[in-house]
């Protein structure tokens, strides 16, 4: 039986799982297994995969109907297996082929950690992210450099659990899936993702396997290549659609989610701050989509978990009727622009 098991959740991906696999299979570390977890494909998807896994007996096709990436992925870690570790790839990214043998070596050879993760190569194939965003997402990405409690040998820093959650609750750092590799029993609970989570699943899922005392390797070598496509869940192209409210709605529930692990009173204020700015956010959202009931109900929500003007600014102006609350923000825009 294999040492580690890959988990490749996919949906709609034709253009993009062949590379994925085939970067799977250049490793230069072979005892693994692949589960091509296939969330109700419509495409070609899983007939591009079951060609490779008749060429490559390691990968099996695992056909699911719809159910979110959460969902996919425990699909395919529930299943019976002997596998020591867990490994990660998303359906757009590719490893270069080292990327296994490195994270087996780390585990190994630094026993005190139970999770691995590495610098990661963000392709905004798109071209829709602004060049600052970018930037943040690779100094967050190398912030596990920066907090760890000591260099280990080579390219390798030990980052602490309590380090490790004081900077998620912070929202300094997340772990990409494609760059992690855990051992399969530093996780306590049958549920790994949280399935009412579209989106920051991943981020609730890390921030769990911290709380739960366990310490992460970092590798400050960068052999993961993270493509975005402009349509990847957590980067949609447009703001005001449906996914992006979702998405919002989930970014509230993961930083609600930070309270069962604060240690501090100072900790629990900067998480109630982050939930009132998330729900913020969402007000918005329904606010420039003319949903103002639900602006303001948000808004209210946003106000109790913590005072803000700008709240109280909000919740006001949307007792308006829709075309008067159109109308004043078109005029404020008009106004912004002529100073």
């Amino acid at each position: 039986m294999a040492l580690v098991r890959v988990v490749v959740p996919v949906f709609n991906r034709a253009f993009a799982i062949d590379a994925a696999l085939r970067s799977i299979i250049a490793q230069t570390f072979a005892d693994f297994e692949v589960l091509v977890a296939d969330d109700g494909s419509s495409d070609g998807t899983p007939e591009i995969v079951s060609a490779l896994a008749g060429t490559d007996s390691r990968i099996q096709l695992l056909r699911l109907s719809h159910g979110g990436v959460s969902r996919t992925r425990n699909s395919a870690i529930s299943l019976p297996g002997s596998h020591r570790y867990v490994a990660f790839l998303d359906s757009d990214d590719i490893w270069g082929p080292s990327h296994l043998q490195r994270a087996l070596d780390a585990l190994e050879n630094f026993s005190d950690a139970a999770i691995y993760c590495s610098m990661v190569d963000v392709d905004d194939v798109a071209q829709i992210w602004a060049p600052e965003r970018l930037q943040d997402q690779q100094r967050r990405v190398a912030r596990p450099a920066a907090i760890a409690e000591r260099k280990l040998d080579g390219d390798f820093y030990l980052v602490t659990a309590p380090r490790a959650v004081t900077a998620f609750l912070a929202d300094e750092f997340t772990l990409k899936p494609s760059s992690m590799v855990l051992r399969r029993d530093a996780v306590g609970r049958t549920m790994w993702f949280r399935e009412d989570l579209p989106v920051m699943e991943d981020a609730e899922f890390s921030l769990y396997l911290v709380s739960r005392g366990n310490n992460l390797v970092f590798d400050t070598q960068c052999h993961v290549r993270l493509r975005r496509f402009g349509d990847n869940l957590s980067g949609a192209a447009n703001a005001l659609s449906e996914r992006a409210v979702s998405g919002l709605q989930s970014v509230v529930e993961y930083q609600k989610s930070k309270l069962a692990v604060c240690r501090s009173p100072q900790e629990r204020v900067l998480v109630r701050r982050k939930v009132a700015d998330s729900l913020y956010l969402l007000a918005q959202n329904f606010a420039q989509r003319l949903e103002l009931r639900s602006a303001r109900s948000t808004y209210l929500r946003s106000l109790g978990w913590r005072f803000s003007y700008r709240a109280i600014k909000g919740a006001a102006l949307s007792v308006l009727p829709a075309a008067a609350y159109r109308g004043l923000r078109s005029w404020l825009r008009g106004a912004g622009t002529a100073q």
